[in-house]
């Protein structure tokens, strides 16, 4: 107990270091890929990706998903788009392939498509590698370069929402 703790700590130190060195984005590129991390309880609509790739201007297969389980049956172990807690090491470090590849695919645009606070979900939000980063998580706006006050269950708001505030920014 007196070690996750600590390690939750170090954890946070990691995350406050990553946020200070995010660069702010440019408008000048347009969107190529997003990526989404959810919470597997409360997933991003699948019949949605249509929608939100069509918003953004993508295709659909460069829509990717990570999701967080609290924790990974055995079933799930290979799924390459679960993590859990327990795929996070001291100091932040991504303990399995899959979420290394993740964080450094360098998204256009990360949705942290999440309301719970749990700081598996928060350290890969902040570890992976975006150019702008939108999140519904009120408490995160050193996180998130954009905050939508929107419930996680209401995703066609959310989609409308985000393509008002990319063309005010223009960034598609």
């Amino acid at each position: 107990m007196f070690l996750n703790g600590l390690k939750a700590k170090s954890i946070v130190r990691k995350l406050t270091a990553e946020n200070i060195n995010h660069s702010p984005f440019t408008t000048k590129n347009k969107l190529r890929s997003i990526g989404i991390i959810e919470e597997a309880s409360n997933r991003f609509d699948r019949s949605k990706i249509k929608m939100l790739s069509k918003t953004a201007g993508i295709k659909e297969e460069d829509v990717h998903f990570m999701s967080f389980v609290p924790k990974k049956k055995k079933e799930e172990k290979e799924n390459a788009t679960l993590f859990s807690a327990k795929d996070i090491g001291w100091r932040g470090v991504l303990k399995t392939p899959h979420l290394k590849e993740f964080r450094d695919r360098n998204f256009d645009l990360l949705i942290s498509y999440y309301a719970t606070d749990a700081l598996a979900l928060n350290a890969v939000s902040s570890l992976t590698k975006s150019k702008f980063k939108v999140g519904l998580q009120r408490d995160l706006y050193d996180t998130n370069d954009l905050v939508l006050a929107v419930d996680v269950n209401q995703t066609d708001l959310f989609i409308k929402e985000l393509s008002k505030y990319l063309e005010i920014l223009k960034i598609r």
